[in-house]
């Protein structure tokens, strides 16, 4: 299977899951905690279950995904270590992790920092929105 159908699966899982959390939100069979820094959803209905296993799934396979679109060049095969590093492209990184309410930023491109930014407190306001409307 080719590593963007997997990553494309990944992705719609993704979506599938977090849409059943959300019916399983709106018919009132789960429900939201914050324990220290830790979001929980938890529930008795068959949506909460649905998505859970859903996200886990989606989670995987956009992983796996994404590292096998890494190196994937089409029909011909993943580049050898050697082409890879011979064109002289150097490799770009970036992203953000949310210890607490506190988005960290890193990254080795100066451009993509400011919209990493805008990510993580985009992610920081929605999650102060659910804890303060539910």
């Amino acid at each position: 299977m080719r590593p963007s159908v997997v990553l494309a699966l990944g992705l719609l899982l993704l979506a599938s899951g977090v849409g059943l959390l959300a019916v399983g939100f709106m018919t009132g069979g789960a429900h939201f905690a914050l324990i220290v820094i830790i979001p929980v959803i938890y529930g008795s209905s068959l949506y909460v279950a649905a998505g859970g296993a859903l996200l886990v799934f989606g989670i995987f396979l956009t992983f796996l995904g994404g590292a096998a679109t890494a190196g994937y060049t089409g029909d011909d095969g993943p580049l050898p270590s050697s082409a890879s590093s011979a064109g002289g492209s150097k490799t770009s990184y970036g992203g953000f992790l949310l210890i607490g309410p506190v988005p960290i930023v890193f990254g080795n491109r100066g451009s993509w920092l400011p919209y990493l930014l805008v990510m993580g407190l985009i992610t920081v306001l929605a999650v102060i929105l659910v804890v303060l409307l539910y």
